[in-house]
């Protein structure tokens, strides 16, 4: 009885024990999360509201997490995802789908030297994030930024693979010190720009430049944040004046290891061709040539296409049949067609990342072939990226962001400022060369091969860059005494280019040369080193956050220039210049500059709702004068977050209210390492009957200027920004002022002080503009969604001064005796100067009754007739002269824009891009080249059409008489320049989410898409989006015959496994 009792007991409290651990056990939960349309969402953070439990989601979506019994709420977050909680009840197993948060004034930015929300920004700062950059499927990360931001305009210099960019942020600020933003990548800057990566080339008559970002994978990128104002970019100091854009590069997340593999392929074509004469019309064009010259200037001129018997000048006695224009009927022989092709290419990359508690990883290989859309022209990049963060400890954490890729660009020679058309390079060959002439034939000096024939060009020529860039920013972050943060930045630069050149004796520029070889390279690397504190604090209503930092920064580059001439045969081309006959100097450089800095920014919050923020640095630069060579960059900001007043509690509507005041000091630092300093050069002098070899200064570099010292360019700036409707609209207006002072130029000295310009701080430009940008969810249902923006840029320019005695000036040439860009006081730069056209003399009477051609000879005003009559301006009508020079054109855009749509149905999503420029003009230099109507070159259609003929009205002509002539001048004029406004459709992508039930693939997309689909304009040339000078302000809105833009069909797989 005893052992029965014990037993009973013994089962009771067992009992009792297990009911008890079931009552007190935690609940297993489980589940599954995805985004809007569907697809598994990885790396999603799941957590026990009011516990400090939490787990991340695996790569198919799934989660399992243990509940206390007392737990109520689950909640889901992922960034750039609205957060989700829900309540547990009984449930234990949950499918969530997370919707795309909407850009709206809670995002965090990054800003210089730290981050912060967007609601608590007090500068202007603009966001490109990753769905944005990588829809259009870019080769480069600067051609991702075209059209995004309302105040940045990215130009291409030109359209061959690699092919440099030009960035203007908020209009031009310098005549010297460039329009290139300072780039920040992972919080190092990158002070390398298109043309310090472009070798020196052959006859230096190349304005081609090389991409310096072109290192980057845009897939590496996870967001770009574009700093506009000053109160901004005064952080930056002396490099800020152009504006900062902030790279920050893909990071892992935690979760298990994920990989994403990306394969992009396409097909590239000339976007447009120019129509020139076929070879029927050309032949009639050159016999009208002929003919016009015989009746107007009495020579005797054989027509060149006569279409009969001729004479045989080889066989006395003999004759033989001449072809004329009916002869060509039907010969379509058009020689862009010879060498513009459909350009193949491909580029894949893979990414694996993923992270722990102890910390983050991601690696990226990406490999990118580009073929150009004119032969033997191509681009090849092999890169390596690496992004690796790890938690050494709760106080210190260290990380590396490192970049390496190897490079390959096949040029051909294009947008050259040559105004010899038998060296103007491959595309104005392509225009000129005869249409007449069907088989490629080297270029010999006489005859119909006056002009390189582009075949030859674009396959005889060796044109070849090799790069190598290495980029690496590396941290150790300590966090001590709670609010205290200290990070340490070190940061390395590298980039080599080294180039390949040979003209071999089939194309002009070799052909008296007997071949002409050229070995060149540059080598830059910069050393940055960044010590930065961080105060945060927040008392009740009071949110303080302090930092304090100290950089030092060391930029060391060297180029070397070997070139021979004169070689006993091509076939070596230049891996032997030993062999020339005339081996020119090696050439050589060297440079070095040091910035040491010192700055400071606090920004203070009352009740989340007044914000203030102020910032000062001070730059010290060897690149300037002894006693100025320090200088300091204060900046001030405040904000009023209206919608979190009481009286704006009622309007439900509004979401975000903020008002944004800014003022600043910029600089910029854009000369050279020793621009301030005296230079010699060597000279040759007779001395004691014979030549001797001594120094003396350098008379091209001017003299020395110790007084020189930085420009400075101070900001203000008025912002407003809106989120209505549960954030589904979004509005934001700026409004900016800018003025630089103590300009960085050349002036023109008297010949007697042994020099002919001196590089001085004298002069202020003006920047003003106005910046809109809307944007939002349009339509948001079950299954459809569309989202759209728009922004839009008025930006107007003027230069307030140049110097004491100066009030007027002209830019370099952009050709032979071409120099049309005016610098005077009220005008902005880009200013055109020149003749104004007042028809053509249609008769004998009307060149008599001009007081220029009273006291001429018959011959002279026989031969004026249907000849261009300019408008005399001055007080001398007996000449024309540069006196007669006006204003004739601005090479300023009214306006620019951007235009995105955004729709998504189910699992398909479409993008279309939208862009434009209104009211710019463009030089055309293409049709200053030909302009001579009657020479032995080829012309476009709309030239043969538009020229003036006897015995028919002249009165809409566009262009003299073709006539075969060595007389004539053409002034430049407004015939060459053009209204380059344009509206193009950018980029159309349609994709589609393919529904997976893979263990191994996760996610995967496919899209076609689209680049440069249509554009509509006015603009004649090949493209209307080009800038043949770069980053050079001073030549805005030249096209020298440049390299085509192209129309770029893709198809596009991304697998997530």
């Amino acid at each position: 009885m005893r052992n029965q009792l014990t037993t009973y007991l013994l089962a009771f409290f067992v009992c009792v024990l297990f009911v008890a651990e079931a009552f007190a056990q935690d609940k297993k939960l489980s589940g599954k999360v995805m985004d809007e349309n569907g697809l598994p969402l990885g790396g999603v953070s799941v957590g026990i509201k009011g516990a400090k439990i939490s787990t991340t989601t695996n790569e198919n979506g799934s989660f399992f997490i243990n509940a206390p019994s007392t737990a109520q709420i689950i909640t889901f977050s992922y960034l750039g995802k609205v957060q989700q909680e829900v309540a547990i009840g009984n449930k234990t197993n949950f499918n969530v789908s997370l919707q795309s948060a909407s850009t709206t004034l809670s995002d965090v930015v990054i800003i210089g030297y730290g981050t912060v929300k967007k609601s608590d920004l007090t500068g202007s700062v603009a966001r490109i994030d990753r769905e944005d950059l990588t829809r259009d499927v870019p080769t480069n990360v600067l051609q991702a930024m075209q059209g995004k931001v309302a105040g940045v305009n990215v130009t291409q210099n030109d359209g061959a693979p690699g092919a440099g960019l030009s960035i203007r942020v908020r209009g031009s600020n310098s005549f010297l010190g460039g329009t290139e933003p300072l780039y920040v990548i992972d919080g190092v800057p990158f002070n390398n720009s298109s043309s310090g990566a472009t070798p020196m080339s052959l006859g230096e008559d190349e304005k081609q430049t090389l991409n310096a970002m072109s290192f980057l994978n845009p897939d590496d990128i996870e967001s770009i944040d574009i700093l506009k104002d000053a109160s901004a970019t005064a952080i930056y100091g002396s490099r800020g004046a152009n504006g900062v854009v902030l790279i920050t590069t893909r990071k892992g997340k935690s979760g298990k290891d994920k990989v994403e593999a990306n394969f992009n392929a396409g097909i590239a074509s000339v976007s447009k061709k120019i129509d020139v004469l076929n070879a029927s019309e050309y032949a009639a064009y050159q016999n009208l040539a002929y003919l016009n010259s015989n009746k107007y200037t009495g020579t005797n001129y054989t027509i060149p296409f006569p279409g009969t018997n001729v004479p045989d000048p080889a066989n006395p006695g003999n004759t033989y049949y001449s072809k004329g224009p009916q002869d060509y009927v039907g010969d379509t022989n058009n020689w862009q067609d010879r060498i513009f092709r459909n350009g193949l290419y491909q580029k894949y990359s893979l990414n694996i990342s993923g992270g722990t508690d102890a910390g983050t990883h991601s690696v990226t290989f990406n490999y990118l072939d580009q073929e150009g859309t004119v032969l033997n022209s191509k681009y090849n990049r092999l890169g390596l990226g690496l992004n690796l963060n790890r938690n050494i400890s709760k106080t210190f954490k260290v990380g590396t962001s490192t970049s390496i890729a190897s490079t390959r660009t096949n040029g051909v020679k294009t947008g050259t400022d040559k105004s010899d058309a038998a060296s103007a390079g491959v595309i104005r060959s392509a225009l000129t060369f005869p249409s007449t002439i069907s088989d490629p034939i080297a270029y010999d000096g006489v005859g119909d091969a006056f002009i390189t024939n582009p075949y030859i060009y674009v396959n005889d020529i060796l044109n070849t860059v090799k790069g190598l860039n290495i980029f690496s920013s590396n941290y150790l972050e300590a966090t001590f005494l709670k609010d205290f943060k200290f990070r340490q930045n070190v940061g390395f630069n590298y980039s080599s280019s080294n180039r390949d050149q040979y003209y071999p004796r089939t194309v002009y520029e070799g052909f008296s040369m007997k071949g002409w070889g050229l070995k060149a390279d540059n080598i830059w690397n910069s050393g940055v080193a960044e010590s930065i504190l961080t105060y945060n604090k927040a008392i009740n209503k009071h949110n303080l956050n302090v930092m304090a930092a100290g950089t030092y920064e060391r930029t060391n580059g060297q180029s070397k220039r070997a070139e021979a001439k004169t070689f006993p045969n091509d076939a070596l081309q230049n891996e032997n210049l030993a062999a020339g006959e005339v081996v020119m100097p090696v050439i050589t450089s060297r440079y070095q500059s040091t910035l040491i800095s010192f700055l400071g920014r606090a920004n203070y919050s009352f009740d989340d709702r007044y914000l203030l923020t102020v910032s000062y640095r001070q730059d010290g630069s060897s690149k300037f004068g002894k006693d100025n060579k320090w200088a300091g960059f204060p900046s001030a900001a405040v904000a009023w977050k209206v919608s979190s007043e009481e009286f704006m509690k009622g309007l439900k509507f509004v979401n975000d209210l903020k008002l944004r005041f800014s003022y600043g000091q910029t600089g910029n630092q854009g000369i050279g390492s020793y621009a301030s300093l005296s230079k010699l050069s060597v000279y040759n002098y007779v001395f004691g009957g014979a030549v001797q070899t001594g120094l003396a200064n350098d008379l091209f570099s001017g003299p020395a200027n110790e007084k020189l010292k930085w420009e400075t360019t101070s900001a203000y700036n008025l912002g407003l920004d809106v989120a209505m409707f549960n954030n589904r609209l979004n509005l934001q207006v700026e409004v900016y002022k800018k003025i630089t002072d103590d300009l960085l130029q050349n002036l023109i000295i008297p010949s007697s002080t042994g020099f002919e310009t001196k590089l001085v701080n004298s002069g202020s430009i003006q920047n003003k503009g106005l910046e809109v940008t809307l944007g939002g969810t349009v339509m948001k249902s079950k299954d459809f969604e569309w989202k759209s923006n728009f922004n839009i840029a008025f930006n107007r320019n003027k230069i307030l001064s140049l110097s004491a005695d100066v009030t007027e000036q002209y830019a370099r040439n952009i050709s032979t005796g071409d120099a049309p860009f005016i610098q005077t006081v009220g005008k902005p730069i880009g200013a055109l100067y020149g003749y104004v056209e007042d028809g053509y003399y249609d008769n004998e009477a009307e060149v008599r009754n001009d007081p220029m051609y009273t006291n001429q000879g018959n011959s002279i005003i026989l031969r004026t007739i249907g000849e261009i009559k300019y408008k005399n301006l001055d007080n001398d009508p007996t000449a024309i002269t540069q006196g007669d020079r006006t204003f004739i054109g601005d090479v300023n855009p009214d306006y620019t824009f951007g235009f995105t749509n955004n729709f998504k149905y189910k699992r398909f999503d479409l993008s279309v891009f939208i862009n434009g420029s209104q009211g710019n003009d463009i030089i055309n230099m293409n049709t200053r080249f030909n302009a001579n109507l009657g020479s032995n070159k080829n012309i476009t259609q709309e030239m043969a059409d538009g020229a003036w003929a006897a015995g028919q009205d002249n009165s809409n002509a566009t262009g003299p008489k073709v006539m075969r002539q060595f007389f004539r001048t053409i002034f430049f004029s407004r015939r060459f320049i053009e209204d380059g406004s344009f509206v193009r459709v950018k980029n159309i992508t349609l994709g589609y989410n393919l529904p997976l039930k893979s263990k191994t693939i996760s996610a995967m997309r496919v899209s076609v898409g689209v680049n440069n689909l249509l554009t509509f304009t006015n603009y004649s040339g090949y493209d209307p989006e080009i800038n043949s000078y770069g980053d050079n302000p001073a030549l805005f809105g030249v096209d020298l015959g440049g390299y085509p833009n192209s129309r770029t069909y893709n198809l596009s797989l991304r697998c997530n496994f």
